[in-house]
This record gives C-alpha cells, sequence and structure tokens, in this order.
C-alpha cells in the first residue's frame, strides 16, 4: 500500500490499465474528488434527517437549516452546481427559507443519483383541512 502512496497512484493506473483499459492519469484525481464530494453529500443529508429512511417532516427539515448556515464551509467543497445560491438559508421568511433548504436537499440527492420524493397528508385540524408535508430521499 505504501508503494501505491509513494508514486502519486502511478502504479494504480498502470494496473488498471493493463486490466481494463487506458486510463488518463487526470482521471485519478477526478474520481477521488466525485469520491469525497459523494461523502459530504451523505453527511449533509444524514444530518438533515433525510437518509434515514424514514418519512421526515417538514419542521424537522426546516429545523436543521440552522446546522447548514452554521457549517456553511461544508458546502465550500460541493461543486457550484450543487451549491447554488445559500443566501436565502438564512431568511427570516419561512417559506422562503424553506424552498430554498428544499431545493438544496434536491440537488444534493441528484447528485448521489437520487430524488427527493415529497407526500402530502391532510388532516381536519382547528376547523380547517390542513395539510401536512413529508419527504423523504429514494435512491437509483
Amino acid at each position: 500500500m505504501s508503494d501505491l502512496k509513494s508514486d502519486d497512484g502511478k502504479q494504480a493506473i498502470y494496473c488498471l490499465e493493463h486490466l481494463l483499459y487506458e486510463v488518463p492519469f487526470s482521471a485519478l484525481y477526478s474520481v477521488a474528488a466525485m469520491l469525497s464530494t459523494q461523502h459530504v453529500i451523505e453527511q449533509l443529508l444524514q444530518q438533515i434527517g433525510l437518509l434515514s429512511g424514514e418519512w421526515q417532516e417538514l419542521e424537522i427539515i426546516d429545523a436543521s437549516c440552522a446546522f447548514l448556515v452554521e457549517n456553511i464551509d461544508l458546502l465550500a467543497a460541493l461543486p457550484k452546481r450543487v451549491c447554488g445560491n445559500l443566501n436565502l438559508l438564512s431568511s427570516d421568511v419561512a417559506l422562503i427559507r424553506r424552498k430554498s433548504l428544499l431545493s438544496l436537499c434536491r440537488r444534493l440527492a441528484r447528485e448521489m443519483d437520487g430524488a427527493i420524493i415529497r407526500r402530502r397528508r391532510q388532516r381536519w385540524k382547528d376547523g380547517k383541512n390542513r395539510s401536512m408535508y413529508s419527504y423523504k430521499v429514494i435512491k437509483a
């Protein structure tokens, strides 16, 4: 293993070329960047509560927005197409903050070949019919 570290991964590329096909040296760095990005995305979705496999209420997801605002440097490691505009995450208006947070979550899920689905439940509450939304990540 130390031989692979000392030659900056060239021996691993030569082994792959012998077994499979020619691999450009720059591909090694892009694969390593993709794997680290995948790990950060999974950490973020786990912290938000979407990777538990259960339906998460919108209020629980919205409560995790404070974590993202405090740890904005985690998102700096991700590509710009995934991060997007993060200014609206700190909005005082709940509707704007939630839309921005869910669009970020959808971009994160799409980056790891998944999607976020929504479920609406209607309940009779205080003489009105209220809609309650829950979200879940599915992977391809």
